[in-house]
């Protein structure tokens, strides 16, 4: 067991100093003045009053490895464990993009199982940019309802030059598949849309919602801040109740940079709850000196966000907000008894002191203590 005493915990909420007692695997208390009974072997932490909060949730992350757009040599490695551990993320969704034929649903599967053994929690969407999308078992039913780690599909690209450029009928198909295999399954049932910069924006998915019975929370668009015209299209659509998810990594320029999107966003009347971020780690970023998304822009962009708007409201947007999104709630993101044993203790300057994973020290003092299969 560990016992973390005097941390200033959020729930994302702020609650205050307290202590947080963690099995193996789950929180089993959240109180003041928890003292470890003689003879468990229970390990203190004096967190010394520094902020502590849940694990942070990416649910945008090619696992595998992205890019091949301009041929063999662009494409992007995989993304190694300690990547992902010290950018304090817990839980990760793998997802294919443009390329899904030298990359599969297969291998993104044996992926996510490899890190789950290695210290993260895992679920991935089935499919890639194009409809009729690529599964495991040939259908997105029955990807959801037979593979434990599927929660949804996407990234399905709209909007985009590289889309297979869906027609309704493509779209309200792959909705139907989805929600029905949610439901079956017990799942999410997320349609994790890829907007590029094409002149439709939004329009494809809005005019699927009006003209369907699919609930907006089965959608969430991604890439939202890519540009200042869908940023703010994305506005008006998540006023009226749906959600967007901002990709980190962006430098200012035609876009906008997440932190100063979140912002922008909230601003203008967007609820905290309709906002997510997630990383677009291992797939291209122009904007990026190697050309990749990286875990460590979440990190950046959370610390970036959490000094502006406050940490409650970055937690919320990293952690909690995907959490709820991919059905993980109240498991993860968020420091409640009962909860998995997911969380991270901030250091000066919003630094990554300590991560806790299932219970587990994954990084101390900033240093990852795990190593995956192929690191040194």
């Amino acid at each position: 067991m560990l016992l973390l005493k005097n941390a200033d915990c959020y729930q994302p909420e702020h609650l205050g100093l307290t202590d947080i007692l963690l099995s193996p695997e789950k929180i089993l208390l959240v109180r003041p003045g928890i003292e470890p009974a003689p003879g468990y072997g229970v390990r203190v932490i004096d967190c010394g009053g520094r902020p502590l909060g849940p694990a942070l949730v990416d649910q945008h992350m090619h696992i595998l490895g992205g890019g091949g757009e301009q041929g063999p040599r662009s494409r992007i490695p995989e993304i190694m464990l300690s990547e992902i551990m010290l950018a304090g993320i817990g839980t990760v969704v793998g997802l294919l993009g443009a390329d899904g034929v030298t990359r599969g649903i297969p291998a993104l599967l044996a992926k996510a199982r490899a890190l789950e053994d290695e210290g993260l929690t895992t679920r991935l969407y089935t499919g890639s940019y194009g409809l009729p999308t690529d599964t495991l078992t040939g259908r997105v039913l029955h990807d959801l309802v037979y593979v434990e780690k599927v929660v949804g599909a996407g990234e399905v690209a709209i909007s985009d030059y590289r889309s297979s450029h869906p027609n309704l009928d493509m779209l309200r198909q792959l909705s139907w598949e989805v929600k029905l295999g949610s439901m079956i399954g017990r799942k999410a049932g997320v349609v994790h849309l890829h907007v590029g910069d094409g002149v439709k924006g939004l329009a494809p998915l809005i005019s699927l919602i009006r003209e369907s019975e699919f609930p907006m929370e089965m959608f969430v668009p991604t890439h939202i801040n890519r540009n200042r015209s869908l940023l703010s299209e994305g506005a008006d659509y998540a006023r009226g109740g749906g959600f967007l998810d901002l990709t980190s990594g962006q430098r200012a320029g035609r876009g906008m940079p997440a932190p100063e999107a979140f912002q922008w966003l909230m601003d203008r009347g967007v609820p905290l709850q309709n906002i997510t971020l997630s990383s677009d780690a291992g797939g291209t970023n122009p904007d990026a000196p190697d050309g990749r998304g990286h875990p460590s822009d979440l990190w950046n962009d959370f610390a970036a966000c959490a000094r502006g708007a406050g940490l409650e409201a970055a937690w919320t947007a990293a952690s909690e907000n995907p959490a709820r999104r991919l059905g993980l709630y109240p498991e993860k993101g968020s420091i409640r008894e009962g909860g998995d044993a997911d969380l991270m203790v901030l250091g000066e300057e919003i630094s990554l002191e300590w991560l806790i994973l299932k219970g587990k020290v994954a990084v101390q003092h900033g240093i990852c203590r795990m190593k995956g299969q192929y690191e040194a």
